[in-house]
């Protein structure tokens, strides 16, 4: 963890699920993350098909990030200034890409590729997505810091 990270109650992570003979962490997270109550972070899971076994693989979180409460996130790796709205649900090796923001109740699905600088609303099969403007990561960075120190601040997209 990067430090100054928000871990409200109920939050789950599952750093206790590692790939056989690996010594590394699981689950990586960066500076000012905010990860709101009831939330979960799982690191996705698939078959090996050299063993047949289910094998763990690592989640990279990057830093200004905030999961929304009761969102559930198995991505391979969210980037930086990414805001994950309440109730969402990130599927499998998602890879959310740098300063996107995700309404609430959205749906990724598994596999999926969000591209950098992307508003997500909705879910399949009527999804939508917009751009966001080129100043988002500053906007999202100045919010996270200014929450991380208990400032409340109204939403910004």
């Amino acid at each position: 963890m990067g430090g100054k990270i928000i871990i409200e109650h109920g939050v789950t992570l599952r750093g206790d699920l590692h790939r056989d003979g690996s010594k590394s962490p699981i689950i990586a997270i960066g500076r000012y993350c905010i990860l709101d109550a009831n939330c979960s972070v799982t690191p996705p899971r698939k078959k090996s098909s050299s063993t047949g076994q289910d094998t763990n693989y690592p989640v990279k979180i990057g830093s200004y990030v905030h999961i929304g409460q009761n969102s559930s996130v198995q991505a391979a790796s969210i980037g930086n200034c990414v805001v994950i709205g309440k109730d969402c649900t990130v599927g499998m090796f998602s890879i959310i890409k740098d300063c996107v923001k995700i309404d609430d109740g959205a749906v990724i699905p598994p596999f999926s590729v969000i591209a950098p600088f992307t508003h997500v609303k909705g879910s399949p099969p009527n999804q939508m997505t917009s751009e966001l403007p080129e100043s988002a990561d500053q906007l999202i960075e100045l919010s996270l810091r200014k929450m991380y120190t208990g400032i409340h601040v109204p939403e910004i997209f």
